[in-house]
């Protein structure tokens, strides 16, 4: 497994840091940070994470989505 770190600005403005772990062509979110401010897991919608996993996998291992 490899920690890594994935920052973007949306477009509201907001920084958003995300912290996950990769394995076997998936990822997995440890920590998520909105303007430095640390959100906790279970706050979060499992719709949300499972999109943002979906997202840093596509950026993580080259992948593009066709819609």
């Amino acid at each position: 497994m490899v920690g890594m770190t994935n920052n973007y600005k949306d477009m509201h403005g907001d920084h958003w840091s995300i912290e996950f772990e990769l394995w076997d062509q998936s990822v997995g979110i440890t920590d998520v940070l909105k303007n430095g401010e640390q959100i906790p897991l279970d706050m979060i919608s499992e719709d949300w994470l499972s999109n943002e996993e979906d997202r840093i996998e596509c950026e993580a291992f080259g992948f593009r989505v066709h819609s």
